[in-house]
């Protein structure tokens, strides 16, 4: 199924975004391997498996890419894709700085999502121990 006719019928879940952020993440720097076609591409473009098993991207064209048209280009889907749902605000970031040129290689790109996703995990730490010390002054108060 395209990635465009989940996204335009609204069908977009957390586990679509991972797959955003993962599977097709490692599908474009498998494009950039020597020897690989590297057509220009969209959301119609990024075919998905049953369950998000598999990707494969079949480019609209033999017009040669740049890295940098596919960092673009994957700006424009993942804004596409979180458009349809509230939130998400580090995943805006990231478009923006894939559509602005602030990312300028794949691994840059990979490296930016991992650190968002990881960052996620420190507030609800933060908080837990917030509350244990809370607690902790008030049975000795």
């Amino acid at each position: 199924m395209p990635l465009n006719s989940i996204i335009e019928s609204r069908l977009v879940t957390s586990r679509t975004l991972d797959f955003i952020q993962h599977e097709l993440v490692d599908a474009l720097a498998e494009r950039r391997l020597p020897g690989e076609a590297c057509g220009s591409i969209d959301a119609s473009c990024v075919l998905v498996g049953n369950s998000y098993s598999s990707i494969m991207i079949a480019p609209k064209d033999d017009e040669l890419q740049t890295e940098q048209d596919d960092l673009e280009n994957y700006g424009r889907i993942l804004k596409d894709a979180i458009s349809t749902r509230s939130g998400n605000r580090g995943l805006h970031i990231v478009a923006d700085k894939c559509l602005n040129g602030e990312i300028t290689t794949i691994g840059e790109l990979a490296l930016c999502l991992e650190k968002r996703i990881s960052n996620t995990i420190y507030i609800p730490l933060i908080v837990l121990i917030a509350g244990l010390i809370g607690v902790l002054i008030w049975l000795n108060a």
